[in-house]
């Protein structure tokens, strides 16, 4: 059973509380005060706007998590025929086939170096005695990579990794001008013996 709530149950906790701070106005007759009334409406609103949003997050997050199983679940079954299709496709010193939906094909992935930390306490310690102000919560890559620019060392406990160039597979909605289209190649016309498929 699905838990997260829908639009309407969040519209109608909205109105539900207004409706009981009206009614708890009617009871209170000569004894009512403004500026209590006020208050605890004003205290009670905010309670239910922290559980709008904590609803309309948890709901939020229910429905990108559909969206990102359905796109797993596309790609998982027919990505590799998908890809298939697409090499076959692809024109002569092309790396992309532009559909009317899309465009699908290869993209260079370049080369890349980061710092990778293989033993954060080694890495910590260092930062403490040289750079205090690279530690956080954890380390600061940021600044362990201006460090290692600066320096051209790295400090212990990490090391540099690097990642060569690739190809990389894409299927991507994308608007396509209509000029970049492919146009197919125009069919003969038929006649009406042809269309009809008449014998003379």
């Amino acid at each position: 059973m699905n838990d997260i709530p829908e639009v309407e149950e969040v519209e109608q906790y909205a109105i539900d509380v207004a409706i009981r701070q009206q009614c708890e106005q009617a009871r209170a007759c000569e004894h009512w005060n403004l500026a209590e009334w006020a208050v605890g409406l004003l205290h009670e609103l905010d309670t239910a706007e922290d559980e709008i949003k904590e609803r309309a997050k948890a709901h939020l997050a229910f429905l990108l998590s559909e969206i990102k199983g359905r796109r797993a679940g596309l790609l998982w079954k027919f990505g590799t025929a998908i890809r298939d299709q697409v090499v076959k496709e692809t024109p002569a010193k092309k790396k992309s086939v532009t559909y009317a939906t899309g465009r699908a094909g290869f993209r260079t992935v370049p080369a890349r170096e980061r710092l990778v930390v293989d033993d954060e306490a080694a890495a910590i310690q260092w930062a403490i005695q040289h750079h205090p102000e690279y530690i956080r919560r954890s380390i600061d890559m940021s600044g362990l990579n201006q460090y290692y620019k600066a320096h051209g060392d790295t400090p212990p406990g990490c090391h540099m990794e690097h990642t060569p160039a690739r190809e990389t597979f894409y299927i991507g909605p994308e608007s396509m001008p209509v000029d970049e289209l492919p146009v197919p190649a125009p069919k003969p016309a038929l006649t009406a013996k042809d269309f009809f498929g008449i014998d003379p």
